[in-house]
């Protein structure tokens, strides 16, 4: 117990929320996360690494993000959404939600995606490699 509070020790988190919300954080490493809620939420997060993590949703919400590295995923999102995200190695992630959205992600390696989303979206997406630097502009009207 005390290793894991050790662990714990250089996260710094702060979560507003109104409404229904459920949340479930594990960080081991530095890790920087600013979570607004607004509505039923919930959410999955863990990260081990370093990760900073902004958050800002407005709606109903699901929402499972698992980051093993460096990471950086600022998400906006209004209105309802759903999303899975699960990165191994360096990633940047940024996904702008307006409306409806489903938006699940994997990436193994190194990453960087970018999802602009107004109205109802589908977007799954899947990148693999180290080498490999996808960069994923989703336009959805």
């Amino acid at each position: 117990i005390n290793r894991f509070i050790k662990a714990l020790q250089g996260t710094l988190s702060l979560q507003v929320c109104s409404g229904t919300h459920l949340s479930l954080q594990v960080c081991l490493g530095t890790c920087l996360s600013l979570q607004v809620r607004l509505g039923i939420c919930l959410s999955l997060q863990v990260c081990l690494g370093t990760c900073l993590s902004l958050q800002v949703r407005l709606g109903i919400c699901l929402s499972l993000q698992v980051c093993l590295g460096t990471c950086l995923s600022p998400q906006v999102c209004l209105g309802t959404h759903l999303s899975l995200q699960v990165y191994l190695g360096t990633c940047l992630s940024l996904h702008v939600c307006l409306g409806t959205c489903l938006s699940p992600q994997v990436c193994s390696g190194t990453y960087l995606s970018l999802q602009v989303c107004p109205g109802p979206c589908l977007s799954p997406h899947v990148g693999s490699g180290l080498d490999h630097v996808p960069i994923y502009l989703l336009r959805c009207v």
